[in-house]
């Protein structure tokens, strides 16, 4: 339900100019959208799954506005951030542009903050609604800045906590991977301006996430390693690295249920992602074509199943325990940012589903940016299209940002 302020606040005219019984007619019609009764209103409120209608809504009137500002509103579905800046609206297909900055690129997001990387080096968190940025120290200069940009060799994720007003959390957790090892960069930018505090570890990450307060990785071979955090006497932190799970090579089998063209070659991409309280590793199995006439193959694969396991504490070593189900909830995953939401919360979200993006390919292709990205459900094994409606206008380059996902907040 859209609502316009112009035909919300418009006047009424008739034929031969205002008269007294029309000019009352004109000012009891346009003095009803204000008289509205609040519980009508609240349910209207309620449906508007859209940043734009509520906006609209907001704009009507000041009762009207004064009701949408009094009561916290259901979460926005995630918007998916393109390569060139611009905000895919999940489901519909509405394209939003943010006013960003030209001279910089997203390497991720977490929330409503996208963690942005400038041409001169430096970073930052920004909030693209209320223009908030929390200036972050600068990365380590593990690679020449022209490679970080172009995201050919190194994986970067930011993992900040929910709040950014305390001076004691731990505002961002940056990984960057090449060939030979993984360096892991803390801060704590409301306390230390100076550079990153990290550690270097001689090991390949598949995943990043926070859950009750702790930092775990995922390596490729599915263990799961805890990282322990301290305060040092400057305010910076240091790290140790705990394993948590043996190896589990039966993670690494291709399940006889799922069809495999033999001609066919199939690999592997791992999430980690808290979920109401609980850490679970997300593996997603996709299909390439060996033979296919393309540079890269990867160009040719596609999604066909997922996997959800539960970090399963209660035993030690920690053991990955299947889920069959997701209850209420669904996963929204990407290489940059993975996070779940409730469906009880977000009306629009598909309970028991896997959202899913093409996060693979390299910033500088120039492909479908909704190619082998789709909804896994987890009762049926059935994939369905990220988008209700295709009518939308979608740039096929990725430019310089990585595609990611991200959620929105109420923009008051």
């Amino acid at each position: 339900m859209a609502v316009s302020a112009a035909s919300a606040g418009g006047s009424v005219s008739g034929g031969g100019g205002c008269g007294p019984a029309a000019c009352a007619m004109a000012t009891a019609q346009s003095s009803a959208w204000s008289d509205l009764r609040p519980e009508l209103l609240d349910i209207v409120l309620h449906r508007l799954h859209s940043l734009a209608d509520r906006i609209r809504f907001r704009a009507v009137c000041r009762p009207w506005r004064h009701i949408a500002l009094a009561q916290p509103l259901p979460p926005l579905m995630p918007w998916l951030a393109l390569g060139n800046g611009d905000f895919l609206i999940i489901p519909d297909g509405e394209i939003h542009r943010m006013d960003v900055p030209d001279n910089a690129c997203c390497h991720g997001s977490c929330d409503n903050w996208l963690f942005v990387v400038h041409d001169n080096g430096l970073c930052s968190l920004m909030n693209p609604f209320t223009k908030a940025s929390v200036q972050l120290p600068s990365l380590p200069k593990v690679a020449p800045h022209n490679e970080l940009l172009s995201d050919a060799k190194f994986h970067m994720t930011v993992v900040p906590p929910a709040s950014l007003n305390s001076p004691s959390d731990l505002l961002a957790a940056v990984l960057i991977r090449d060939f030979r090892d993984t360096l892991f960069s803390f801060c704590q930018p409301l306390i230390n301006s100076g550079s990153f505090n990290g550690c270097r570890q001689g090991m390949l990450i598949s995943g990043i996430a926070f859950c009750h307060g702790k930092l775990y990785v995922a390596n490729p071979d599915f263990m799961l390693y805890k990282f322990d955090l301290a305060v040092s006497s400057g305010g910076n932190r240091y790290s140790s690295m705990k394993k948590m799970t043996l190896l589990r090579e039966e993670l690494q089998i291709w399940p006889q249920d799922i069809p495999l063209s033999k001609e066919d070659y199939h690999i592997i991409r791992r999430y980690l992602v808290e979920c109401d309280g609980r850490l679970l590793l997300v593996r997603r199995r996709m299909q390439i074509r060996p033979f296919a006439k393309c540079d890269d193959l990867l160009e040719t694969a596609c999604t066909c199943w997922f996997d959800v396991f539960e970090a399963d504490f209660t035993v030690q070593p920690c053991q990955w325990r299947r889920l069959n189900t997701l209850g209420r909830r669904a996963l929204f995953i990407g290489k940059y940012c993975s996070k779940s939401v409730s469906s009880e919360e977000c009306e629009e979200v598909k309970e028991d589903s896997i959202y899913f993006m093409c996060d693979y390919v390299k910033s500088d292709q120039s492909v479908d940016p909704l190619r082998d990205s789709g909804v896994f459900n987890m009762k049926t094994g059935a994939i369905t299209p990220l988008l209700s409606r295709t009518n939308a206008a979608l740039p096929r380059h990725f430019g310089r940002w990585c595609l990611s996902w991200f959620f929105p907040s109420e923009a008051r």
